[in-house]
């Protein structure tokens, strides 16, 4: 073995202090930042929580509500109907009214024969 001087010593000892203060601040950082991914794993735990849900209200919410192209598409038949309707529903009337016309007419000639025929 070789003779150790005391200054080795001395050199050996101040160096292995600060590698052992070195090693307990690495394993602090180590511990900070397995503490930090936990948290950020949770935080993300919860973030996807939040999104499930927000998924399943926008979900409910289509269910409830129609679209815009739906809508358009069902108001235009629906219009398209109407106007049908109500082009049967003039022609009947003027139909009747027709009907009312030549009626009054029969009426009238009926009416002139018995007052001026006696």
């Amino acid at each position: 073995m070789e003779p150790t001087c005391p200054a080795n010593s001395a050199l050996v000892a101040v160096h292995e202090k600060e590698f052992k203060h070195l090693r307990e601040l690495l394993e602090e950082k180590l511990k900070a930042t397995d503490k930090a991914l936990t948290v950020q794993a949770v935080e993300y735990q919860r973030r996807l929580m939040e999104l499930n849900h927000a998924a399943e209200r926008l979900s409910a919410m289509q269910e409830r509500f129609v679209n815009a192209d739906l809508y358009r598409a069902e108001h235009k038949a629906l219009a398209d109907l109407h106007r049908a309707d109500m082009e049967r529903l003039e022609r009947e009337v003027q139909l009747i009214q027709k009907m009312v016309w030549v009626g009054v007419g029969i009426l009238a000639a009926v009416q002139f024969g018995l007052h001026y025929i006696r």
